[in-house]
């Protein structure tokens, strides 16, 4: 599955980035302000699963730069997206 996570640097969005990342088959794009913090997620999530396919977008959906985010659909070669967990905020 494609799966686009919203405030995935902490807490629900983490652990909700974790537990998809587990399997290999899943296609996971989180985005966060905070690119520290998503840089931890990241090395855990590869850590725990070196299969994984997780990408890490650093942005701020109050000034949501759209033509980025068809750059990371296109990079991931996306025909669609599954799954929208909204967690920022």
């Amino acid at each position: 599955m494609n799966i686009v996570i919203t405030g995935a640097s902490t807490g629900i969005g983490y652990q909700v980035a974790l537990l998809f990342a587990s399997t290999f088959h899943n296609r996971i794009i989180c985005l966060s302000r905070n690119v520290e913090n998503m840089k931890k997620l990241h090395e855990e999530v590869y850590r725990k699963n070196p299969a994984a396919r997780l990408m890490i977008l650093e942005t701020d959906l109050e000034h949501f730069d759209e033509e980025k985010i068809k750059n990371v659909i296109d990079d991931y070669q996306l025909e669609q997206i599954d799954i929208v967990i909204n967690n920022a905020g």
